[in-house]
């Protein structure tokens, strides 16, 4: 919030000293990869048999008229991208972005 002041310029009452310790300031975040690297069957990767199991039964589902076309599409589409279910729901808007020129939706990697 602080860094956000600076940018928008509302931080005249706000002494120098503060934006330099905060630019100290370092967060920890998770373990990246370890997920993956232990197969968590939460976070991690999907195992063969889950994934051939997700696929199977979609098409079942699917020739059973009980999927309709754009639900089938939108599970094959996330099966083939890998994630689970968690890493769907933690999408943001602000992860996509529309390119200039083009009305192509891109995922931004940050």
């Amino acid at each position: 919030m602080i860094r956000q002041m600076r940018f928008f310029r509302v931080d005249k009452h706000i002494d120098d000293a503060v934006f330099k310790l905060t630019d100290q300031w370092c967060l920890g975040g998770s373990d990246k990869g370890l997920a993956v690297l232990t197969f968590d069957p939460e976070t991690g990767p999907f195992s063969d048999l889950e994934f051939e199991a997700i696929g199977l039964h979609a098409a079942y589902r699917y020739a059973e008229r009980k999927f309709r076309m754009d639900e089938y599409a939108c599970l094959s589409m996330f099966k083939s991208s890998g994630r689970r279910a968690v890493q769907i729901a933690s999408f943001k808007c602000r992860d996509f972005c529309i390119l200039p020129n083009t009305r192509v939706l891109q995922r931004m990697w940050c």
